[in-house]
């Protein structure tokens, strides 16, 4: 994914929870810093894209703080939402996720699709997951039956299944705010029927 959507998809995911845009903005950064492994030939998606570097060490990171400077705690839950949210939009283009242990990339990617019956067109789900092998960079494991129907069917759109994972990413590290935005929304909600409804 490209770098202006590693920036905008998480920060309005924060921004809709209700998190201080400026501590948002001050840490957006991390929404793209994995990505220096770029200019690292042959490790762009391995060296800076894996669970250890995302997920372990700013999870550790965030205990500490929570234990010794809980006034930091909400900067390094922003950063680390902005890390693993950036995993989960580069699911579908592939990355070495256990690296250094396995140099073998994963993804997942889902299509919505057309069949049709009898000239009716009726919408499906194209599932495309699977693991390459750096070494190999062959297919090890693929949802064949899903590549080929979608072989024959009319792609509509791309579903956005990195989006979802990442509003769900930012939802349950922010629960609590979670609760509060679905509320708000459903108070909203309440109060445009009635709106409608005396007119």
């Amino acid at each position: 994914m490209d770098t202006i959507t590693h920036l905008i998809i998480p920060f309005l995911v924060l921004l809709a929870l209700r998190v201080d845009a400026k501590k948002a903005v001050l840490m957006l950064p991390f929404a793209v810093i994995i990505d220096i492994d770029i200019f690292i030939p042959g490790v762009h998606r391995m060296l800076l894209h894996n669970i250890f570097v995302v997920i372990v060490i700013p999870a550790i990171i965030l205990l500490y703080l929570d234990r010794y400077h809980p006034e930091y705690k909400e900067y390094g839950l922003i950063a680390f939402f902005y890390l693993g949210s950036h995993l989960l939009l580069d699911l579908g283009e592939g990355m070495a996720l256990f690296y250094p242990l396995s140099t073998d990339f994963f993804h997942i990617e889902a299509m919505l699709t057309s069949q049709y019956w009898n000239s009716i067109p009726l919408p499906s789900i194209y599932l495309d997951y699977g693991i390459t092998s750096a070494s190999e960079i062959t297919y090890i494991a693929e949802d064949q039956t899903a590549a080929e129907i979608a072989a024959h069917d009319v792609p509509i759109t791309r579903l956005p299944l990195s989006l979802v994972l990442t509003v769900l990413f930012g939802a349950g590290l922010y629960y609590k705010r979670s609760a509060n935005f679905l509320r708000e929304m459903k108070q909203l909600i309440s109060d445009f029927k009635e709106l409608i409804s005396k007119k």
